[in-house]
C-alpha cells in the first residue's frame, strides 16, 4: 500500500495540486458560499485526469514487463483498483481542503442551505466525478495505448461535458448538472447525471474489469 501510495501521489503530482489549490483560487475568486460547489466539481475532475491516467500505464513506462507477465489478471485488477482508491481518496481531500479555503474567504451567511450540507452534497457530487473521469482516463489510456492520446480524449470529453453546449445537449443527464441545477437553484435533478456516472464506473469496475489494464498479450508488444 506504502508503495502504491507514493506511485499514485509522486512528487510532480504534489507540485501540480500546490499549483491547482493557488490558481483555483486566483481564477475563480467567489462572493458566496453558494458557489464553491460549481468550481469544486469540474475541477476536481479535470485533475483527477492526471491523477488516474498512470495507474497501470505505469508499469509499461518503466518497463516492468516480466512483472506483469508473472502475475494474474485477477491480481494486476486488483492493484489498479487499490491504485484507484488511493487517488480517488487523494482528490477528494484536496477537494475538501479547496472547499474550506474558499468557505474562509466567501460570505459564507448568505445561502440557500447551511454551509455543512452543502459541503457533504458537494463532496458526494464531486467524489463521483472524480470516479467517473478517472476510471474513462485508465480506460482511455489503455485503448490508445499512448497516455498522452488517452488523457487528450479525456481533456475533450470534460471540456465538451463542461460547456454549455453540453448542457444543452444533456441536461440533467451531464455529470456536471450538480453546477447548473443545484448550485444556482438547488433542483435536484443533478442526481440523473451523478447516477449514470457513478454507474459506468461501478459497471467498469465489477462487469468489465479487465479494462482496467492491458491484456498480456497487449502487454508483450512492449517488451523488445
Amino acid at each position: 500500500m506504502k508503495q502504491d501510495l507514493v506511485i499514485v501521489v509522486s512528487k510532480y503530482k504534489l507540485w501540480i495540486c500546490i499549483i491547482y489549490v493557488m490558481l483555483l483560487s486566483i481564477i475563480f475568486p467567489l462572493a458566496y458560499a453558494d458557489e464553491i460547489g460549481g468550481v469544486i466539481d469540474p475541477y476536481s475532475s479535470l485533475l483527477s485526469i492526471l491523477f488516474f491516467s498512470d495507474l497501470f500505464y505505469l508499469e509499461i513506462l518503466e518497463k516492468r514487463y516480466e512483472v506483469i507477465k508473472l502475475k494474474s489478471k485477477d491480481v494486476l485488477i486488483g492493484l489498479v483498483k487499490r491504485r484507484f482508491f488511493i487517488a480517488w481518496l487523494f482528490v477528494e481531500l484536496l477537494a475538501l481542503v479547496q472547499y474550506s479555503l474558499y468557505l474562509m474567504k466567501v460570505n459564507n451567511n448568505i445561502g440557500k442551505m447551511d454551509n455543512l450540507s452543502m459541503l457533504i452534497i458537494t463532496l458526494i457530487a464531486t467524489g463521483v466525478s472524480i470516479a467517473f473521469f478517472g476510471y474513462l482516463t485508465v480506460v482511455l489510456v489503455n485503448i490508445t495505448k499512448k497516455i498522452g492520446i488517452g488523457v487528450g480524449i479525456a481533456v475533450l470529453i470534460w471540456f465538451l461535458l463542461n460547456s454549455t453546449i453540453g448542457m444543452n445537449i444533456f441536461k440533467s443527464a451531464n455529470i456536471f448538472a450538480f453546477c447548473e441545477f443545484f448550485t444556482k437553484d438547488l433542483d435536484y435533478s443533478w442526481v440523473i447525471g451523478k447516477l449514470i456516472g457513478a454507474i459506468i464506473v461501478l459497471f467498469g469496475m465489477t462487469v468489465f474489469k479487465s479494462s482496467l489494464i492491458y491484456y498480456k498479450n497487449e502487454v508483450k508488444r512492449y517488451d523488445n
